[in-house]
């Protein structure tokens, strides 16, 4: 598959604000900041010769790594060290995860007076429910006049967790509303919540910093454990632990995707969305790792992410490698000093 196809099939946009903050353990815009869509799609590449890439999931899988929550912090957690600067310059890159909009399927507003088909006079409107229902391309908004051929309660289905695969159903209040601060809690299960990936929805969305490190370590938990598989054939009960989770975790982190069947030209195609930045990370190393290897480089100063086709990789780029063999070189130089050294006759 060309990198030409992979944009073709996998067209989703995301948007990304220009600068984020941090405010009471939540992740949002900064004031002023810019809104920008783009597409993560476009700078996945497709492995061509003995060539080794780095690809767009990398950073966070690097990020996972260099950021630990401090669990003395109640929710929705802080960082330890530096941690919310590398992830603040991390999402002003490629904006939030989506955390919420992974596990969420369907949202039913609380009702509010609008004038519908079936009102009886436009000075009589009927209280009208507000529903968004994730479909295959896209977020579907419609109109439900409560007790109108359907039973309609206010309220969310939604995964518990992301590796959840079951629905739940929830009120507004619990985690769909806390994923808008600025809403008063005594307003969530009421307040008119704006339709997924519009402007005004991003600029009122925030992520919990739990949530996005959560989600983070357990997309890079995941390719830890599926890359134990390369190259060996006895793992210990541990490691084959790790590979099962891994398998399970990728799983749940791809399942948002869906297939689409959309108007091309003077035909049709077929490809995917994947709803949500992390389903879309999930989507790329769910290719590379089902037809190639992910690798850590063997530079000790390093250590980055890449994958690659060749069975002798070791190093991500050529600098790492030249960085290694200056290194080696030193060493050897030194070794030889040191023999020389030794060889001497003590003065007398």
């Amino acid at each position: 598959m060309t990198s030409t196809i992979q944009r073709k099939i996998f067209a989703d946009r995301w948007y990304r604000f220009d600068r984020y903050e941090i405010k009471g353990g939540y992740i949002c815009p900064a004031r002023g900041a810019t809104l920008t869509p783009y597409e993560p799609w476009d700078n996945f590449l497709s492995l061509s010769g003995k060539a080794a890439i780095k690809q767009p999931y990398e950073p966070l899988l690097q990020l996972a790594q260099q950021i630990e929550l401090d669990y003395s912090a109640p929710w929705p957690g802080r960082l330890k060290d530096d941690g919310e600067e590398k992830v603040l310059g991390w999402c002003s890159r490629y904006g939030l995860l989506g955390t919420l909009l992974h596990r969420v399927e369907t949202v039913v507003l609380a009702p509010k007076p609008q004038v519908t088909s079936i009102s009886e006079s436009p000075s009589r409107p009927r209280h009208t429910c507000t529903r968004f229902v994730r479909t295959n391309p896209g977020w579907l908004v419609e109109g439900i006049v409560p007790g109108y051929r359907s039973k309609t309660t206010p309220g969310v289905f939604l995964r518990s967790s992301l590796s959840d695969l079951h629905l739940n159903f929830e009120r507004l209040s619990e985690t769909w509303g806390s994923y808008f601060p600025e809403v008063p809690s005594d307003e969530r299960d009421s307040y008119q919540y704006p339709v997924p990936f519009t402007t005004d929805f991003w600029k009122q969305y925030a992520e919990p910093l739990a949530s996005f490190v959560a989600a983070a370590k357990m997309l890079r938990e995941a390719v830890d454990g599926i890359r134990l598989v390369s190259g060996r054939s006895n793992l210990s009960k541990e490691q084959m632990r790790a590979v099962v989770n891994g398998d399970a975790a990728i799983n749940a982190l791809a399942s948002p995707a869906r297939p689409l069947f959309y108007h091309a030209g003077k035909g049709y195609g077929f490809g995917w969305a994947c709803h949500s930045l992390l389903a879309t990370f999930s989507m790329m190393v769910m290719l590379d790792l089902s037809s190639a290897r992910v690798l850590e480089c063997a530079n000790r100063t390093c250590r980055r992410l890449f994958v690659t086709k060749t069975a002798q990789a070791k190093y991500c780029s050529p600098t790492c490698r030249g960085t290694v063999q200056v290194r080696k070189n030193r060493r050897r130089k030194a070794r030889g000093a040191q023999r020389q050294d030794r060889s001497r006759p003590l003065p007398r």
